[in-house]
């Protein structure tokens, strides 16, 4: 039933938490109790005991799309252990099959919301807080003593320092080996301190060819996007992506950002030690779940989370993890990102929701989910790792925590990645410089910016 206000009245009901008591009557000797003239007494009814007050029983509605059934399963013992945690609340998990996004976008809009927690994504967050889609999380955050820096890529959620979510699962780009390589030809594996010129210089020394055929590739990128592989380059070779505010794009004629794009671009055109267009994506098809380094075929990757269990399933122990190599710049910035839970602002119950959200974001449910990928909450995180045993995550993970960027958010996160990336492309294949690609983006980007509204700024 719609109030006046456009909100939808739904989902609360009482439900008593005590009956009756059985009367008793007092009698001496099992005797009826007489009065004094001798003539029977009038029985009366005993007194009621009080009813005690009715509980209010509060529904939240939890909503996640379509993570297939193995992963769905697990939302499904996530939201059991809230309805075992919390008294008085009911937590109904939806799994949604249609655009999630333009559902609740849809809704929000009319003014109404179907669902009261909700899966979010780093290119959703900004412009949904920004619109007023996502209900601000600081200040239950502080009263019941839940700290960001617990979480993995807290960042991400922050907005205009306010946050609009928690990590379920998250992680970053580091640098993923196959030993058997690196022995068959003696090159040190990749650790925390690597150097650019070691990196290449490894690389080089793996890369097999035959005639025109290239055998063995000794570097491959998991992502050819300026806000993962390409920005970590640009920033460790002490370059910039964007303002502080963000609100321009610096990286079209900054020096040290064209210098660092050029060394991503060179390990593919000059030193060709990565593989590019129809050979990387024969080698990704041949990887499957494992990718260009399940292949066997491929010494390092520099990728995020995606490869790792089917890589691991072909190599094993055999399989290495490594931070990021240290650019000119002296630095390491890989990107780390995540998916997370965010409140709906037109929820009715946001109290009740929150405490849903509260322990969704606690260990015992974080650490379900942990088998499935690496949790947003670091306390979890042993669950996650215990999948693969013979790998040394310690440096990976401290990374990730103490040096970690996030994506270049911004209000148009997608826009802003698309724009950039598809202006990117040529230098890549040689069809345009570094030089004249990376402003011919960066001149996009900033058209796009200054369309943005006042108010999202």
């Amino acid at each position: 039933m719609s109030m006046g206000n456009g909100f939808t009245t739904r989902r609360r009901f009482l439900v008593g938490v005590a009956g009756l008591s059985a009367a008793a009557i007092a009698a001496a000797c099992g005797t009826v109790p007489v009065s004094d003239s001798g003539e029977m007494m009038e029985e009366k009814e005993a007194p009621k005991e009080a009813e005690a007050p009715q509980a209010e029983v509060v529904e939240v509605v939890w909503a996640c799309y379509d993570l297939q059934e193995h992963r769905n399963k697990t939302l499904r013992e996530m939201a059991e252990v809230c309805n075992n945690t919390l008294e008085n609340r009911v937590t109904k998990l939806e799994i949604v099959t249609e655009n999630f996004l333009e559902k609740i976008r849809t809704e929000f809009v009319a003014g109404t919301t179907t669902y009261d927690i909700v899966v979010n994504q780093i290119n959703w967050v900004q412009a949904g807080a920004r619109t007023g889609m996502f209900l601000p999380i600081s200040d239950y955050m502080k009263r019941d003593g839940v700290s960001r820096d617990d979480y993995l890529d807290s960042s991400s959620w922050d907005v205009n320092g306010i946050m609009y979510g928690l990590a379920f699962l998250g992680g970053g780009d580091a640098i993923y080996y196959n030993k058997d390589l690196f022995d068959n030809d003696g090159v040190p594996y990749p650790e925390l301190g690597t150097t650019y010129e070691q990196l290449l210089d490894g690389a080089a020394k793996m890369t097999k060819r035959t005639g025109d055929e290239t055998t063995q590739w000794g570097y491959n990128f998991g992502y050819s996007s300026l806000e993962v592989n390409l920005g970590s380059f640009i920033l460790d070779s002490g370059g910039q992506v964007l303002n502080e505010a963000r609100d321009m794009a610096l990286y079209g004629e900054d020096p040290n950002s064209i210098a660092g794009a050029q060394l991503y671009v060179d390990m593919i055109l000059k030193h060709r030690v990565v593989p590019w267009g129809e050979e990387r994506q024969a080698l990704r098809e041949e990887g499957g779940s494992g990718r260009h380094i399940g292949t066997g075929k491929v010494a390092m990757s520099q990728i995020t989370l995606i490869p790792l269990k089917g890589a691991y399933e072909v190599l094993g122990d055999r399989l290495g993890i490594a931070p990021l190599a240290t650019g000119p710049a002296g630095t390491r910035s890989p990107a780390t990102g995540s998916n997370a839970w965010s409140i709906m602002s037109l929820t009715e119950v946001p109290d009740a929701a929150w405490d849903v959200f509260y322990v969704l974001s606690q260990k015992e449910a974080q650490d379900l989910y942990a088998v499935h990928a690496h949790p947003g909450l670091f306390a979890s995180a042993d669950v996650f790792l215990g999948n693969y045993p013979g790998m040394d995550w310690s440096t990976v993970l401290d990374h990730w925590r103490d040096g970690g960027r996030d994506f270049f958010l911004t209000p148009e996160t997608g826009e802003f990645w698309n724009t950039a990336n598809s202006n990117l492309q040529p230098m890549y294949t040689g069809e345009s410089t570094v030089q004249e690609a990376m402003k011919t983006s960066a001149d996009a980007v900033n058209v796009l910016f200054s369309q943005r509204p006042d108010d999202w700024n």
